[in-house]
């Protein structure tokens, strides 16, 4: 199986036209793409340095039916959503895809089953690895990301340690008309 070095640049934009023959012959593409160019993800980064290594590798499988296996692995600093601090996430994932010419193909097999493992994605001669590679990392996500032990959540623990300030008793504001009521 041949191994391929894409340059990061050709990546973002879409395969050629022969993809769609390329993807049929079975290929094994690696590459790192820098961080700066996933602008989706630029809201979520304390800073872009850095790449996201990734290999596709292309295969076809029983029947003619093509497939994806796409593994992704880097280190992305995440802004804390508790101090707004840079926090070190190691990323990997890896996901197997069935390549399908056309979106009525895609639904007529997530009609088929919903449940469906291996997920169906559209590749035609407009398929954007990068897109996906984006799609994938944004996607696999924690929804809540904070430092395990987190400067502010240790500076909560003593203020919650510490007891409050007790406030000087004040009077009552109707304790007068007690003692008017008395008089009477």
């Amino acid at each position: 199986m041949a191994v391929l070095r894409v340059d990061s640049i050709a990546l973002t934009r879409p395969l050629p036209e022969n993809a769609t023959a390329r993807m049929r012959a079975e290929r094994n593409v690696q590459g790192a793409l820098p961080l700066s160019s996933l602008l989706r993800l630029h809201d979520v980064l304390a800073h872009d340095a850095g790449e996201m290594h990734w290999q596709a590798e292309f295969s076809c499988v029983a029947k003619g039916t093509r497939q994806l296996n796409l593994q992704l692995h880097g280190e992305l600093q995440l802004l804390c959503q508790r101090c707004l601090g840079a926090l070190a996430y190691p990323f990997g994932l890896a996901r197997t895809f069935q390549l399908v010419d056309t979106e009525a193909e895609a639904d007529r097999l997530f009609e088929v089953d919903p449940e469906v493992e291996i997920e169906p994605i559209v590749a035609g001669s407009k398929f954007d690895l990068a897109a996906l590679i984006e799609d994938e990392i944004i996607l696999a996500l924690p929804a809540i990301r904070t430092h395990a032990q987190c400067a502010l959540r240790q500076e909560d623990v003593k203020d919650a340690a510490q007891p409050l300030p007790e406030h000087p008793k004040r009077p009552a504001p109707f304790a007068g008309l007690a003692v008017l009521k008395k008089s009477k």
